[in-house]
Formats: C-alpha cells, sequence, structure tokens
C-alpha cells in the first residue's frame, strides 16, 4: 500500500473519536447557519416570488461559501499537517518510525494523508450543502465541481507544504510559523502580480493568467465565475481552472518527493546525527566518567538517595548510555546505535535545560540551609542537587575542569543556580526560570531567526507600499491604508498565536512536567513566564505592526487620537491571542488539537465576523431587518466559543466572555463603518481585554490541577 500503516491506523482509530462527528457536525452546521442567515437577511427586506429572486440569491450566496471554504481548507489543511509531524517530532516518536520496516513513502505520504483525514471529511460534508445550494438555480453544477475540485487541489498542496516543513524543521514551533509565513509570501506574491504591479504580461502571457494558475484564492474565484457556455463534459467543466490544478498537482508532487527523498536525511538532525556518530574512545571516555561521577555521588548523597526524585532518571541517562557504548565496541559504529545515542543526548539536554531552569526553586537545587535553621523540601529528602547538576553538566560536557577531573561540583554562588555554557562562564537563573528558559535558551530550535528575517522582509514590503500611498496621495481612503497594514497585523497575531500554542504544547510533549512536579514553581510564574516569552519571542512580530499604526500617525494620515486607539487596541489583542494559546495549550495534551482549536477560534472571530457582516451587507439594504441573522450569527459563535474556550474548565467567566466578543466584534466593525474609532477601541478593549483576564484564571488553576498541587494555602 502506496501510505502505508500509519494511516491505516488513523483511519481505524479517526471513526472511534468523538471529535470526529463533532467536526463534521460543527462544520456543516456552519455552513447552514450561514445560509440560513442569508436567507432571514434576504426575505426580511425583499419578497421572494419568482424563479428570478431565487437565482439571484443562489448566485450570491454561492459566491460568498466558495471562497469562505477555501480559506478554511486551505488555512487548516496545512496547519494541522504541520502539526501532526510536529508532535511526532517533540515526542521522540518519528526516530522511532524510522528504525522500522517503513519506506520513506509510506511514512511521508501516511502521516500526510492521517493529518489531512478530518479536514478531507469536512470537503465531503459540504459536497451535499453546495449542491443543495445549486438547486436554487443561478449556479451550475459545473461551477460547483469546479469550486469543489479546485479547494481540494489547494487543500493537498497546503498540507503537503505544512508536511514538508514539519519534517524539515526541528520544532513544532518552527514548521506553524514556517507554514504561516510560507502561505503569505504566496498568496501576496501571486496578488501582487496578477495585480499587474510587476508587468501587465510575462513572456507573452497575462500576469492575470498566470497569478489565476498560482494562486489558491484567484483559482477559486475564478472557479466560481458562471459559465460562458453550455458544458458538455467533465473536462469542458475544469477546463477554466486547468492551469491550476496542473500546477498544485505538480507542486504537491514535487514537495513530496523531496520530503520523502530528504526525510531520513534530516531526521535526526544533522547536529544530533553528528553527535551520535563521534568517536567510540570519546564516547567509552565519556561513559567512565559519568560512572565515576555518579559512583562519587551516590556517596554524597548517603542513606536519603532512594528519596532524590531525579536520582532514578539520572541512573537510566547513565545505564542507557554505558549500554550503547557496549554495543557500539562490539557491533562497530551502525546506524541503530548511532539513532539510540541521538535520542539519549536529546533527552539527556532536555533534561539538562530542564533541571537548571528550576535550580532555583526550592524544590530543585536550592542552596544550603541559611544560619536560620530552615531547610528546603530537597534537603527534607536528601536530594544533593549539586551531584545531580555535576553529573547531568558532564554528561553534556560544560562541566568544568575541575569538576571533571575531581569529580566534586564547584562550590560557591554558583554551585546550583547558574547555567553553565560551553565555554565555561556561568550565567544566573532568574527569578523566574521559566522565563529565564524561554529567553535565554535556544528552547524553540537553532534556526526561528529564518522566520523573524522572512517577516522583516514582509514589513519591508508594507512598509514601502504604504510610503508610496502616502506620498503620491493626498488624501488616501481606508482600503489604500489598509491594504499593506491589516495582513500585517493578521499574519502576526498567526504567529503570535502559533507560538504560545508551542510554548505550552512543547512541556507535555518533553514530559516536563514531571519535572514541575517535584520544585514549587507557582502557576504564576508559569503562566506569565509562557506569556512573557512568547512576546519575547515573537518581538519582531509584535513590534512592526505597532511601527506601522506609529508611522500613519506621523504622516497624519490619521487623527492622532486614532492612531492612539489603534496602537493600544492592537496590544490588546495581541495580549487575547497569546493567552488563548497558553490557555488552550494547557487544556489540550495533543499538538495538533490544540494548534487546531486556539487557531480556529482566532479564524472566527477575525474572519466569521467578517463574513456575518459581508453575508448582512450584501443580502439585505435594512439594517432592521438584519436582526435575525446577526443573532444567528453571534448566539452560533458564543456557544462554539464556550466549548472551545470553558468546555474542559468551565467558569461564568469564560461564559461571558465568549458570548460577549462576537458581538463586540461585530460593534467595533460597524462602529468603524460609522467612522466612530472612539467606539471601537472601547468595545475592544473591554471586551478581549476581559476576556484575557478571564482566561488566566483558568490557565493557572489547570496548571495547578496538573501539576497534583493546590495554593490554597
Amino acid at each position: 500500500m502506496l501510505i502505508g500503516p500509519v494511516f491505516a491506523r488513523e483511519a481505524t482509530i479517526a471513526p472511534r473519536r468523538d471529535k470526529t462527528y463533532v467536526g463534521r457536525g460543527v462544520y456543516g452546521g456552519f455552513l447552514l447557519l450561514t445560509i440560513s442567515a442569508a436567507w432571514l437577511a434576504t426575505t426580511g427586506t425583499q419578497r421572494v416570488e419568482d424563479v428570478g429572486d431565487f437565482a439571484r440569491f443562489g448566485s450570491a450566496l454561492f459566491g460568498l461559501l466558495a471562497p469562505l471554504q477555501a480559506v478554511v481548507m486551505l488555512f487548516f489543511g496545512a496547519m494541522l499537517a504541520a502539526a501532526a509531524v510536529g508532535q511526532e517530532k517533540d515526542r521522540k516518536t518519528l526516530l522511532l518510525l524510522l528504525l522500522t520496516r517503513l519506506s520513506n513513502s509510506e511514512l511521508v505520504l501516511g502521516k500526510l494523508a492521517s493529518a489531512l483525514l478530518q479536514i478531507l471529511t469536512f470537503w465531503f460534508v459540504s459536497a451535499p450543502i453546495f449542491l443543495a445550494v445549486g438547486l436554487l438555480g443561478g449556479v451550475s453544477y459545473a461551477q460547483i465541481a469546479r469550486v469543489l475540485v479546485a479547494t481540494l487541489f489547494a487543500m493537498a498542496a497546503a498540507g503537503s507544504l505544512g508536511s514538508c516543513l514539519a519534517l524539515w524543521r526541528d520544532k513544532t514551533f518552527q514548521a506553524l510559523s514556517s507554514t504561516i509565513l510560507t502561505l503569505a509570501v504566496w498568496l501576496g506574491f501571486w496578488e501582487i502580480v496578477g495585480f499587474g504591479v510587476l508587468g501587465a504580461t510575462w513572456g507573452g502571457v497575462s500576469t492575470e493568467a498566470l497569478a489565476s494558475a498560482a494562486s489558491p484564492w484567484r483559482a477559486v474565484v475564478l472557479a466560481a465565475r458562471p459559465d460562458g457556455a453550455a458544458i458538455t463534459s467533465v473536462w469542458a467543466a475544469l477546463a477554466p481552472i486547468a492551469p491550476f490544478l496542473g500546477v498544485s498537482a505538480a507542486l504537491a508532487a514535487a514537495i513530496n518527493g523531496v520530503a520523502i527523498a530528504m526525510v531520513r536525511v534530516w531526521n535526526p538532525s544533522r547536529e544530533t546525527l553528528k553527535n551520535a556518530t563521534g568517536e567510540q574512545d570519546t564516547w567509552r571516555q565519556e561513559a567512565v566518567q559519568a560512572r565515576l561521577d555518579r559512583e562519587a555521588a551516590e556517596r554524597r548523597r548517603g542513606q536519603n538517595a532512594d528519596e532524590n526524585p531525579y536520582s532514578d532518571l539520572a541512573d537510566n541517562l547513565f545505564a542507557v548510555e554505558e549500554t550503547l557504548s557496549d554495543v557500539e565496541a562490539r557491533e562497530g559504529r551502525n546506524e541503530l546505535a548511532a539513532v539510540a545515542k541521538a535520542v539519549v543526548d536529546e533527552k539527556r539536554g532536555e533534561t539538562v535545560d530542564n533541571v537548571l531552569a528550576l535550580g532555583s526553586l526550592g524544590g530543585i537545587g536550592t542552596a544550603p540551609a541559611t544560619d536560620s535553621g530552615t531547610s528546603t523540601k530537597a534537603e527534607k529528602a536528601g536530594f544533593d542537587a549539586r551531584g545531580l547538576r555535576e553529573n547531568l553538566s558532564t554528561r553534556s560536557g560544560v562541566a568544568t575542569e575541575e569538576s571533571i577531573a575531581t569529580g566534586v561540583a564547584p562550590q560557591g554562588k554558583y554551585a546550583v543556580d547558574p547555567s553553565v555554557s560551553s565555554s565555561g562562564k556561568a550565567r544566573e537563573v532568574w527569578d523566574n526560570p521559566i522565563l529565564w528558559r524561554e529567553v535565554r535558551t535556544r528552547a524553540y530550535g537553532a534556526r526561528t531567526f529564518v522566520a523573524r528575517i522572512v517577516y522583516f522582509l514582509l514589513f519591508c514590503v508594507a512598509a514601502f507600499s504604504l510610503h508610496t500611498t502616502l506620498e503620491a496621495t493626498a488624501f488616501p481612503t481606508f482600503a489604500q491604508l489598509a491594504a499593506p497594514t491589516i495582513p500585517l497585523i493578521l499574519l502576526s497575531m498567526f504567529l503570535l498565536n502559533a507560538q504560545a500554542i508551542a510554548s505550552m504544547t512543547s512541556e507535555r510533549d518533553l514530559g516536563a512536567f514531571v519535572l514541575l512536579l517535584a520544585s514549587d514553581l507557582s502557576p504564576k510564574e508559569f503562566v506569565y513566564g509562557k506569556l512573557l516569552g512568547a512576546f519575547y519571542n515573537m518581538k519582531e512580530a509584535v513590534v512592526f505592526p505597532l511601527l506601522l499604526c506609529g508611522y500613519l500617525g506621523w504622516k497624519g494620515a490619521v487623527e492622532p487620537s486614532t492612531a492612539v486607539y489603534l496602537f493600544l487596541g492592537i496590544c490588546v489583542l495581541y495580549l487575547f491571542v497569546a493567552t488563548i494559546g497558553v490557555h488552550i495549550g494547557l487544556q489540550y495534551e495533543n499538538t495538533r488539537s490544540a494548534a487546531a482549536t486556539s487557531l480556529g477560534v482566532v479564524f472566527f472571530l477575525f474572519i466569521g465576523v467578517a463574513v456575518c457582516m459581508w453575508t448582512m451587507l450584501a443580502f439585505s439594504g435594512s439594517f432592521e431587518a438584519q436582526l435575525q441573522p446577526f443573532l444567528a450569527f453571534m448566539l452560533g459563535g458564543g456557544v462554539g466559543l464556550y466549548v472551545a474556550l470553558g468546555a474542559r474548565n468551565p467558569s461564568k467567566a469564560l461564559a461571558v466572555a465568549s458570548f460577549i466578543l462576537p458581538p463586540a466584534t461585530f460593534y467595533a466593525a460597524t462602529s468603524f463603518l460609522l467612522g466612530k474609532p472612539a467606539l471601537v477601541f472601547i468595545s475592544v478593549a473591554a471586551a478581549y481585554f476581559f476576556a484575557s483576564l478571564a482566561m488566566l484564571i483558568p490557565a493557572v488553576d489547570e496548571f495547578d490541577v496538573a501539576t497534583g498541587r493546590s495554593t490554597a494555602d
């Protein structure tokens, strides 16, 4: 079988999950709700009496549903594929799959197909709904077939991109951010080409035709256009989008071909593999030294060593390493030993980072008792943090020469708390070790700068476009100002949300909660450390859009008060999207589910409300008649938000926040259209700041419950 047992397992297990059927029902219900709202808006202002009225309604409705589904399929197909592979990497199960008899194609294509299975079921659910729209008239079945086929090909290409980037990058956040930025660059570039900014023709071919062949958005819009002549065959029906089908199929094949060819080259990473295939003599010397250090630590720990919560972990690491050393010495350097050592090295490194990061807490590696005679939990348990730290740091190759020679940890101020770099220079851990780890270590891989560079280039393009518009136009319109700024702001929010998600799910995937259980780390330190760490790691994505807002106020494109409202409102939205990532990341152990839920909430609030307004404005000319569709969207959206945010940890504050966010967003949008920026700021700031506070309390409580402790005392 080409896609192998990975997909077979997912196809077998998926029907047993409740969320499989819930997801289908929610998506189908969302499409039906959109149709119902549009019908209510239409019948509220005009009488539908003849076939022509039904045809006009069907045509307008199809023009709304087609691009909406394309955006959903494209975005979530790429995100779920990237998150599924990233989760395998974070949990180190991808290396185990590489040790099996699975071929490269079975591994890559099987994982891709299993990740897209849920989205594919959404596509099948939408097919009969689109066909029902065709019964109203105004839309031919050829148009419906073109839209469905174009959406399917776009989803396959986007999913292939997300899967390939996740196999290439080391961490989940790298995969998510790279996928988001690549899609944004791809769509943005072809929009620029399609509008003729770079020329009307390329090589004698219209740039508009080239953009329609390469851009999924333009392809779906083209597919939804009415037929110019009678359709006599399937091939004739698909002829307008044939170039796009060919391009998307070629891209998907090329991307998957690269992933299949390079999956065992990229994984494990070259740095890990290089360490795993080092000299045998060096390995043996390190194992002997580790055993000597462990014996010295055991003598220091004395009778209470059995109560040390980390002695078993350290002993297991050393025992596995010594066993692998013996295997390699007998059988020579082989792929199995190399990969196994790579797993051990990576796990050991993560253990060292977490132990050192938590070193300043009372439960792990605290300093000796003070003169007052007080002692910590660790000291009462006979926990020799110095011995453990020296053993682990020696195995990491970062111990000082004195400690390697004597087997005794250094004494003094930096005997326990600091992280020791490869140069031997000590650094003191901050009062909040979680924030220290987020800021001062490479917790999300060594190549996150690539995403920052790409975002900076997008910022430069947006800033240049905005500057050109302001220099050429004395009184620019809202559309001219929003075109370069709004996409950059939305992109930054998705990146910040992805960073917050990855910061939480990575702790679960790496098993770091085991270390937190034995520490005196407070929930506030953990949650706020993750929040501030997400802002720091995505500081470019946060600062650059704010700079554009300041530039608009400085140039006089907007009123000074409006610029201030815009600046503060965006800051509140940034806090909201980051808090959502942390809140949902604590509730979901599965990275793919957490990413889908968190990004889905952000997607609904900013895209779903826009669709609501689009529906009401497109089908009605009277605001009074729009009450029914408004209530349908707001109530349905509120229920969906509450299920996503508060179903696993209910609270009255979350319930209130879930039901006020959609109408507050709608009110802000309508106030903007009426030219009342003060009302926009007040509604956004009040609703989203309250929602952020409502999520922080369950986030802290969820962390406290997960760690098995209570802060009631």
